[in-house]
């Protein structure tokens, strides 16, 4: 799959080794400007990969205003930290900027694909790290 090559899940893999663990068998879901993708306190158990667009994570505050968190960019995962949190739910609502291209892959999927692969293992290892570094740091 072409345009999960420079996504960095697959960093320092060849679009063929990148096909043999991806393949065909997710489907590919389409989201229009503004749809929203995630709502805010809903189980997340899919990894959802941006193949094309933008999102935006937004909060609600206590005041019922929304603040965005953070935008995110293709090609690049979404809370690939809460995936595996025992209490998993999504603390943002994510909503497409633009129209945008999501690649799902279901949690025991991912997991296979982890200890598959330890390329792969390591790219998310050290995603998940830094993303816990930098909200340390705020």
């Amino acid at each position: 799959m072409k345009s999960l090559i420079n996504c960095p899940l697959f960093e320092g893999l060849s679009e063929e080794e990148i096909d043999r663990l991806v393949g065909k068998g997710f489907g590919i879901r389409t989201y229009d400007e503004e749809q929203v993708l995630l709502t805010q306190g809903s189980i997340y158990n899919i990894l959802l990969i941006i193949l094309e667009g933008e999102v935006l994570a937004e909060m609600s505050d206590v005041n019922g205003r929304t603040v965005m968190i953070e935008a995110i960019y293709a090609p690049n995962l979404i809370a690939p930290a809460i995936l595996y949190c025992q209490e998993n739910r999504i603390p943002v609502n994510v909503i497409a900027k633009a129209k945008t291209r999501i690649l799902p892959i279901a949690k025991e999927e991912l997991t296979h694909i982890l200890q598959s692969n330890t390329t792969v293992l390591n790219n998310f290892l050290r995603l998940i790290s830094e993303r816990g570094r930098f909200l340390s740091e705020k």
